[in-house]
């Protein structure tokens, strides 16, 4: 969907191959400015998005040093508290 990926300094620049990347740019973009300050603080910050999701510009996650804790995950995704059906509304091709 979205390839490259490059990382510059403390940047992330995505660049969409096709529609469905194009897409999920635009609805990255904007899931971020919609959600909550307690979601929000779960994604890396979109800085810039173009007019057509061709290019996405984030700022870039800091790797983890070690893998995740089942116990880490799961805080994670209650914290997120997803809703079933609420991804529908992003209109993935």
């Amino acid at each position: 969907m979205r390839s490259p990926v490059v990382v510059v300094s403390r940047f992330a620049l995505k660049f969409a191959r096709n529609a469905r990347g194009r897409a999920s740019n635009l609805y990255e973009a904007k899931l971020y400015r919609s959600v909550n300050a307690t979601r929000r603080a779960l994604l890396c910050p979109v800085i810039w998005v173009s007019r057509t999701g061709a290019v996405q510009i984030m700022r870039a996650a800091k790797p983890l040093t070690d893998m995740m804790s089942l116990d880490e995950y799961t805080h994670v995704t209650e914290t997120w508290d997803y809703m079933p059906g609420e991804d529908k509304r992003a209109n993935h091709p």
